[in-house]
């Protein structure tokens, strides 16, 4: 049982996350001297993808004419040394597949004295994995290191530690682009880049953890209808972890207000709460039809609900194709109705007339009732 100590600092805990997350910017040490980092806006998030683009064209056709990354994959995989080939990506994407596959089984299992061993295992294997494709990992960037694309990323980094760079005041370290490419050496980017990309980024678990906190549902309940007031800026503006939180909060609004809504235990489970969205999603597609009945599936029973579906046809072929939309049983109940409605001339009436007829009959059948 967790007691009211281990409450407040798990209270107190997600707090500092919220109060991180509002302001958008963290604290951090170089050589003892205190600075900040703040996130990318909009716009240079936009001017990243550009100057990507830019520096990966002038690695390629200009004065540094480097080869590109498939360039180098065909070398690699048709040297005797088989440095890297397609089995190779396959297992980066394996690895990290089992990764997720097994965080996913971990958060499924209640910690019991009983599964205790089981999920020590699931740890012991999820550390072993990390370490393959950390390996991995650490072998292809060597390997493709001096690559066109390495190139362009490397300066595209250069330009974000430049921007994010501030000092304890929230004032820019340095002027301008040139300066601090001409003074920062490449280990300064790569700490700056390391801790703004650890720092500003908060992991899906906890963000979901804070969008369902009390701490964060009553600031959320206040200030939904006015992101400016909530945020300090509009949408436009938001950091990837305002983004994420208002698009969880919005998640946890629907699961909060719905008739089905799940217990406790389910909704704090995130492998749990997943399946109980993808149930719901589930019901909604087998619920809907579309207004203007075009499906490509039968609809179930020829019904909607407890109704019967009428279709209105412009001439035999398209009432061909309306009735292929019942099912064998439908179709068979018709028949047998048509045998018993028959008009005074003997001639077969209408589908319109014989289920109008119907409808007729069951409005006063239910009026008797009354």
């Amino acid at each position: 049982m967790e007691s009211a100590t281990m409450k407040a600092d798990k209270e107190q805990d997600i707090q500092q996350l919220i109060d991180k997350i509002l302001w958008g910017k963290v604290y951090f040490d170089i050589n003892g001297k205190d600075h900040i980092l703040r996130s990318l806006s909009t716009k240079e998030q936009n001017y990243i993808n550009y100057l990507y683009n830019k520096e990966l064209d002038k690695a390629l056709y200009g004065r540094f004419n480097l080869i590109s990354e498939n360039e180098l994959k065909v070398l690699y995989a048709d040297s005797d040394l088989l440095l890297w080939n397609s089995d190779s990506e396959k297992a980066i994407i394996k690895a990290k597949e089992e990764l997720k596959s097994l965080e996913i089984q971990k958060a499924g299992i209640k910690v019991t004295a009983k599964t205790k061993i089981q999920v020590n295992k699931i740890k012991r294997r999820i550390t072993a994995i990390d370490k393959v494709l950390s390996d991995l990992l650490n072998r292809k960037y060597e390997l493709f290191k001096e690559s066109a694309e390495a190139r362009a990323d490397e300066q595209t980094k250069r330009w974000i530690a430049f921007s994010i760079f501030e000092n304890i005041n929230e004032t820019p370290v340095y002027s301008n682009f040139n300066t601090f490419e001409c003074i920062t050496d490449l280990s300064l980017v790569i700490k700056i880049i390391n801790k703004y990309y650890s720092g500003c980024f908060l992991d899906n678990k906890t963000i979901r953890l804070i969008a369902r906190s009390p701490l964060w549902r009553f600031r959320w309940e206040a200030g939904k209808e006015d992101i400016i007031a909530l945020f300090g800026k509009g949408i436009y503006d938001l950091t990837f972890d305002q983004n994420n939180l208002l698009y969880w909060s919005q998640a946890y609004d629907i699961v909060y207000s719905s008739m089905d809504r799940p217990p406790k235990r389910i909704i704090e489970n995130d492998y749990l709460l997943d399946r109980w969205f993808d149930d719901q999603g589930k019901k909604a597609e087998k619920s809907v039809v579309d207004k203007h009945y075009k499906t490509d599936k039968p609809i179930p029973h020829g019904k909607v609900g407890n109704q019967d579906l009428f279709i209105m046809a412009k001439d035999k072929d398209e009432a061909a194709e309306i009735q292929s939309l019942n099912d064998a049983a439908a179709q068979i109940k018709l028949k047998k109705e048509a045998k018993k409605l028959k008009a005074a001339d003997g001639k077969m009436i209408s589908e319109v007339e014989l289920r109008k007829k119907n409808l007729l009959m069951q409005a006063r059948q239910k009026s008797r009732k009354g």
